[in-house]
This record gives C-alpha cells, sequence and structure tokens, in this order.
C-alpha cells in the first residue's frame, strides 16, 4: 500500500515558519537575559537546547507522519510520551542547573 499524499496549505506553511521563529525568539531571549544576569547563565544555555530539539522533533515527526498511510490512534501516544520526555527533560535542567526555580516549576503540577 502506497502512502497517501498530504498536500500543506499555505496557512500550514505559515503556521510551521510561526512555530519555528517563536522558539528561535525565545532561544535568543533566553541568551540574552542569560548574559545581562551571570546567575542563569548555564540554565539557559541548557535550557535553550530544548527548544532546539523540539524544533527538530517536530519537523521530523511531522515529515515522516506525512508520509504515512497508516495513521492511527497510536501516533497521538507517541506525541503526549514526547510532551511528557520535554517537561520532564526541563525538570532534570532545573534541578541540575536552577535549584531556586525547581520548587516553582514542580507547583505547576502538583498542587
Amino acid at each position: 500500500m502506497s502512502p497517501t499524499p498530504i498536500t500543506s496549505t499555505a496557512t500550514d506553511r505559515w503556521l510551521d515558519h510561526a512555530a519555528v521563529g517563536l522558539c528561535a525568539a525565545w532561544v535568543f531571549i533566553l541568551i540574552s537575559s542569560a548574559i545581562i544576569d551571570r546567575y542563569v547563565l548555564w540554565l539557559h544555555l541548557f535550557q535553550s537546547t530544548i527548544y532546539a530539539a523540539a524544533i527538530a522533533l517536530i519537523a521530523v515527526l511531522l515529515w515522516r507522519w506525512s508520509r504515512r498511510g497508516d495513521r492511527s490512534a497510536l501516533d497521538l501516544v507517541g506525541l503526549l510520551v514526547a510532551l511528557v520526555g520535554t517537561y520532564l527533560y526541563f525538570g532534570l535542567l532545573l534541578f541540575v542547573f536552577g535549584r531556586p526555580f525547581l520548587g516553582r516549576y514542580l507547583r505547576l503540577f502538583v498542587p
């Protein structure tokens, strides 16, 4: 069975470019604030890697998913696993480089 081709609209392409642009802007903000306040330099440098990884992961997943002919609910499970992994990675970075901020982060998930 050959994969069903999926065409992208101009809106889809615009949203993809907007998501990448927002991630890049956020990386710039993190690095800029780290230069201004040296206390958070290492935290922000490592924190910015998550956005670079998110851009790469989204691009690869969308590319592969668009070429599949057998899309299923398991695709949503994979997305959920990626989101949980992202938050765990962010928590680990806070644990290693930003302990003063870890409590605030954990309160987002535990009342």
